[in-house]
C-alpha cells in the first residue's frame, strides 16, 4: 500500500511512520529510497490538495524509539530540526512513539522537557503534537505529558495474544473501557484521550477444537498467512478473504459481555475486529466524550476492498460510528 491509495475521507488525521532520530538530534529516515523517493512526494502532494485533514509525522516505534535520547539530550536543536523537516514535506505536526520496549521511567523528566520545547516551537507554526502511549507505561507521568500535547494516543490492543497459551480477546471493548478510565484518573484529559483499535487479530491453533471459549487451551499460534507473514497474527484484509473463500467454514461468536468477538474453524480460533465491533468502539468513544478513534494500522484493512463491499471498511466504521 502506498499513501496515495489511502481513502481519507473518514478521517481527521494521519500519521506516516515511523522515522528515527540521528546522534545528531536530527531526523532520521528510516527508508531513504521508499520515503524520499515515494511517500513523502506524495504526502508534500497531498498535503497541499488534501482539504481539512492532517498529515502527521510518526518518530520512534518499536525500533527507532531506542535512539529518541538523542532528541531528549539536545532538545534545542532536535526541535529546529523537526521544525524543517515538517515544513519541507507540508506535514502538519508530529507524533512520537516511545515504545514501551524502550522506555525507561528515568527518560521521563528529559521526555517532558523535550514535549515543552516542542510545544512553544509548534505553536508558532500551527502544528499538532502528539504521543504514542502503551497501555500501560510505568513511571509514565501522565498529568506533565497530556498537558504538553494535543493528542494522547494509546494503545489500547493486544491485551491477550498467541504468546499466551490459552485463547482470549486482543482488543475487547471492555479492558479498553479500563485502560481509558485509568488514564484519565490518573490526569489526562479525556478530549485529548485516542484511542488505537488494531486492523489485525491473534490466532490460535486450538488443543482440542471441541473446547472453543476464550480461556480454551492452545497449542501455539495460529498459522500464518500471506501479508502479515507471521504465526499468530491476521490482518483484517486477510480474514475478509477468509471469510468470502468459506463463508460456512468459520462461526463467529459474539461475546457480548465484553464487547468481543471471536471466530472458529476447526482447531483455529481467531480474535480480530470487525465492521460490527468498531463501530461499537466509535459510539463508546463519542459518548464517553474522547478525543477520537485511531485504526493501526491501515494497510492490515481491506485498503483494496478484495473481499468487503467497500475500501476501508473497518476505518469507515469506526466514523459511522462516532456521527
Amino acid at each position: 500500500m502506498q499513501v496515495k491509495d489511502f481513502d481519507n475521507t473518514a478521517c481527521t488525521h494521519r500519521i506516516y511512520g515511523y522515522n528515527g532520530v540521528t546522534a545528531a538530534a536530527d531526523v532520521l529516515i528510516t527508508d531513504p529510497w521508499l520515503e524520499t523517493g515515494t511517500s513523502y512526494h506524495q504526502l508534500y502532494d497531498w498535503g497541499h490538495n488534501k482539504g481539512s485533514d492532517l498529515s502527521l509525522m510518526g518518530i520512534g516505534g518499536f525500533t527507532a524509539s531506542k535512539d529518541l535520547h538523542y532528541a531528549t539530550e539536545n532538545p534545542t536543536l532536535f526541535t529546529t530540526n523537526v521544525v524543517a523537516f515538517l515544513k519541507k514535506y507540508a506535514l502538519d505536526g508530529l507524533v512520537i512513539e516511545w515504545s514501551a520496549n524502550n522506555w525507561n521511567y528515568e527518560y521521563m523528566d528529559a521526555y517532558v522537557t523535550l514535549l515543552k520545547h516542542l510545544k512553544e516551537a509548534f505553536a508558532a507554526n500551527k502544528f499538532v503534537l502528539g504521543t504514542v502511549v502503551a497501555a500501560n507505561m510505568p513511571g509514565y507521568d501522565i498529568k506533565s505529558v497530556a498537558e504538553q500535547v494535543d493528542l494522547v494516543i494509546v494503545q489500547a490492543y493486544d491485551y491477550h495474544g498467541s504468546w499466551n497459551t490459552e485463547v482470549g480477546h486482543a482488543s475487547a471493548l471492555e479492558d479498553q473501557k479500563m485502560t481509558i478510565t485509568q488514564w484519565i484518573s490518573s490526569g489526562a484529559p479525556a478530549e485529548k484521550l485516542i484511542v488505537t483499535v488494531p486492523a489485525y487479530g491473534h490466532t490460535w491453533t486450538l488443543t482440542d477444537s471441541t473446547k472453543t471459549d476464550p480461556g480454551s487451551p492452545a497449542s501455539g499460534p495460529g498459522n500464518k498467512r500471506p501479508f502479515t507473514d507471521t504465526p499468530g497474527k491476521i490482518g483484517y484484509n486477510e480474514f475478509a478473504l477468509l471469510l468470502k473463500d468459506d463463508p460456512t467454514g468459520w462461526h463467529r461468536f459474539d461475546d457480548g459481555a465484553v464487547g468481543a468477538a471471536y471466530y472458529v474453524k476447526g482447531n483455529q480460533w481467531v480474535s480480530i475486529e470487525d465492521v460490527k465491533t468498531v463501530e461499537a468502539k466509535g459510539q463508546w468513544v463519542k459518548t464517553a466524550g474522547l478525543g477520537g478513534i485511531a485504526e493501526m494500522a491501515v494497510n492490515n484493512d481491506d485498503f483494496n476492498a478484495i473481499a468487503s463491499p467497500t475500501k476501508f471498511p473497518l476505518l469507515k466504521a469506526f466514523a459511522k460510528g462516532m456521527q
